[in-house]
């Protein structure tokens, strides 16, 4: 929560108008970037995908069509399936996570993590790092 208070207070300094968009990201026509956000270097934001406000995304970060990323802080190489929502959490590095997967506000995902799809991770949940998420976490503050 601190983390992603940070991140909008610097991003709100150096993106207010404008994404910061690095080297060799492919951002596709028809996606949305609503800034303040932050871009990494070799990412790609595929068809529909609908990026910010208050988000910094790594490296080497693929999110896929029709997905939605906000108030958030993604790692680098992450991958984000097709139709997935991540609202207000934290994704560590190496995170697969599937199609229609629904991640909401203060989740923390460690490092290495595969959430399957048709996942939903609630509010405040907090995955530790290499755990496969096979079925959804209803109950908010649970710790895996």
């Amino acid at each position: 929560n601190e983390y992603r208070k940070a991140n909008s207070t610097i991003l709100s300094r150096t993106s207010k108008n404008k994404p910061i968009v690095s080297k060799n990201t492919k951002i596709n026509e028809n996606s949305k970037l609503i800034p303040p956000l932050s871009l990494g270097s070799n990412s790609m934001i595929n068809q529909n995908a609908i990026i910010g406000p208050n988000v910094s995304i790594g490296k080497h970060v693929v999110i896929g069509e029709r997905s939605k990323i906000s108030n958030s802080i993604l790692f680098d190489h992450v991958v984000i399936g097709r139709n997935s929502n991540v609202r207000g959490s934290i994704i560590g590095e190496g995170v697969v996570i599937g199609n229609r997967v629904r991640i909401t506000k203060d989740c923390v995902i460690g490092d290495h993590v595969y959430v399957n799809d048709n996942v939903t991770l609630k509010n405040n949940i907090q995955i530790c790092p290499h755990k496969e998420i096979k079925s959804s976490i209803e109950h908010e503050g649970v710790i895996v």
